[in-house]
């Protein structure tokens, strides 16, 4: 299924050379629209609104076949998110975002904006608002939901910097988004998810109380995922640019152990609250992994 979604102009070279991020953008959402022909991003925690009369084109599964049962009239049921679909970008803008390996096509601050990018035009050319914040020492940049075009603009300008940004606290965070977000929206977290696991609970609780759809976009560069360094190196830790000599052949396992565990237990954290977790590699393509993760989405619709 996943082939079928990338087509082969979608290559991380060209994407890493195209010389703006607008330009990223839409050549991302023509690679993840290839084979899906609608978009699935809708949120799965929607609430019956309405009736209308059925209309040529109209899905068979829309109808309500009591109602036809009752008055011999075709009707569909509108649900709340096709008619109002409000979706939260969050960004982790922080220093350690800033990272690449040699295998890399980017860096990982370059690929998330690049995701980032293409969701907000993916999500306002289907009618829906949408926010961007940026986290890293708290959120810097906040961007209401909005239609408009001039507040998409703002916050394509608003992904135009560096990961400079602290450390701070993601999960404190995602709370505050949490107290910031609309009723039954969809919220995107783009991130290298430096948090400990357990502490997500709380935002995601409550991002699921409100009736939110949490989506966890994991990114990592495969150095990190494999660390397949062959010899001794000297490690600067990004966000307190502590450094570490270190001797790979002792670590490997142990790191490849704990960081299994890690990504397990943030992905559990999303699930376990009404979310969804995809893993982003710096090496492959953004339509890879959420190309094939919106297919999967798709058929649950």
């Amino acid at each position: 299924m996943t082939a079928s979604l990338v087509p082969d102009f979608v290559d991380m070279e060209l994407l890493s050379r195209l010389p703006s991020l607008e330009l990223r953008a839409r050549y991302l959402v023509e690679g993840l629209l290839t084979g899906l022909h609608r978009s699935p991003l809708r949120g799965h925690n929607v609430e019956f609104k309405e009736f209308r009369a059925y209309q040529p084109g109209d899905e068979p599964r829309t109808v309500d076949w009591k109602v036809y049962a009752r008055t011999d009239r075709l009707h569909v049921r509108l649900r709340e998110e096709e008619t109002n679909l409000t979706a939260y970008v969050a960004v982790d803008a922080s220093r350690s975002m800033g990272y690449r390996s040699e295998r890399a096509g980017m860096t990982k601050w370059d690929y998330a904006r690049s995701v980032a990018a293409a969701l907000l035009l993916l999500l306002n050319r289907q009618q829906d608002c949408v926010s961007l914040s940026l986290m890293g020492d708290g959120l810097p940049v906040f961007v209401r939901p909005s239609l408009k075009a001039s507040e998409l603009k703002h916050m394509m300008a608003a992904l135009h910097r560096e990961p400079h940004l602290p450390g701070g606290s993601l999960a404190a965070e995602l709370e505050e988004l949490a107290q910031l977000a609309r009723r039954r929206s969809l919220v995107l977290v783009i991130s290298d998810f430096y948090e400990t696991p357990s502490a997500l609970a709380g935002p995601l609780g409550h991002l699921r109380y409100a009736g939110c759809e949490p989506i966890l976009l994991h990114v990592m560069d495969p150095r990190e995922l494999e660390f397949d360094f062959d010899s001794p190196v000297l490690l600067q830790e990004l966000e307190s640019r502590a450094r570490l000599p270190m001797s790979p052949d002792v670590l490997r396992r142990g790191y490849l152990r704990r960081l299994e565990a890690h990504r397990t237990a943030v992905e559990e954290a999303a699930r376990s609250h009404g979310g969804d977790y995809v893993l982003l590699r710096t090496d492959q393509p953004p339509v890879e992994g959420l190309g094939a993760y919106l297919a999967r989405r798709k058929g649950l619709l």
